[in-house]
């Protein structure tokens, strides 16, 4: 914020920013609607910012308001623009109204500010007030006080500013990063969630596979025993199947050995029956 510091009776060197920048505005708002009215076009208020918004397109170019601040000295800053005459006290000295006032005040008028250490500002803190205005018949050096007075105060002012901004920039980054902080926290407990619930999911499937797997070892078991046991009952049906066959080949060796004397001794009795007697 750059504060134009002007007695009253030299602020009309400031109409450039004024007629310098909106007088082309006119011209072109001027152009516009006989341009429409060319064309058989109303203007209304359904299609007003349209049209307006093509002659302020036209008149606010950056040129027209670049050369509007640096007539007036405004920006770039130059002192020699507004000549030192400019600032000499009003010609007329007196502080009569011309009409006569409805109302009755004081006169605003009064002594011609003394050389000297500056009276505008209080004797409290030298940045936080305003200075006072002058009347119009205050001497050059008086204008050149109050305006030395008006910088320290916009000096202060944009001190000021400045701490208020760095004061709302710590406010924000200290907001940032609590927020910051607290979306960690709530990313770190979602992460604690999930990570708990991948593993009670893994400590689960992993019961769950021990189960399947106990179950299978159980059944490949009684599947075992099962064939243990059909493969003993087998083996004990062979013996035994074994055991009544030996019993059955000896039977009949026996039985073959026990005609086997029986035929020998029938033969021993036919031969000896046929024997002759001796005489």
């Amino acid at each position: 914020i750059l504060p134009i510091c002007l007695p009253p009776h030299t602020t009309h060197r400031l109409q450039p920013c004024d007629v310098g920048v909106f007088g082309p505005l006119a011209s072109a708002w001027k152009k516009e609607v006989t341009l429409t009215s060319q064309h058989y076009v109303r203007i209304t208020k359904e299609n007003l910012l349209l049209h307006y918004h093509s002659a302020r397109q036209k008149a606010f170019t950056n040129t027209i308001i670049s050369g509007a601040f640096l007539k007036t000295g405004i920006w770039p800053r130059d002192r020699s623009v507004i000549e030192e005459s400019a600032f000499a006290p009003a010609l007329n000295m007196t502080t009569q109204a011309a009409l006569p006032l409805s109302i009755s005040r004081p006169a605003l008028g009064g002594d011609t500010a003394e050389a000297g250490p500056s009276q505008c500002t209080p004797s409290g803190d030298p940045y936080q007030t305003v200075p006072p205005t002058l009347p119009c018949t205050s001497s050059q050096s008086a204008y050149r006080r109050v305006y030395e007075d008006l910088h320290m105060f916009a000096e202060a002012a944009k001190k000021q500013m400045e701490a208020a901004v760095v004061e709302k920039v710590e406010r924000a980054a200290e907001r940032a990063q609590r927020k910051a902080e607290a979306e960690a926290e709530k990313a770190r407990k979602k992460a604690e969630a999930n990570a708990e619930r991948t593993r009670k999911k893994v400590e689960m499937e992993a019961e769950k596979a021990r189960k399947k797997v106990e179950m299978e070892a159980e059944k490949a078991r009684k599947k075992v025993e099962m064939e243990a046991e059909k493969a003993r009952k087998k083996a004990e049906m062979e013996v035994e199947k074994a055991r009544k066959k030996a019993e059955a080949d000896e039977a009949r060796m026996q039985r073959d050995s026990e005609e086997a004397v029986c035929a020998e001794g029938a033969g021993d009795h036919v031969s000896k029956a046929s024997k002759p007697r001796p005489r």
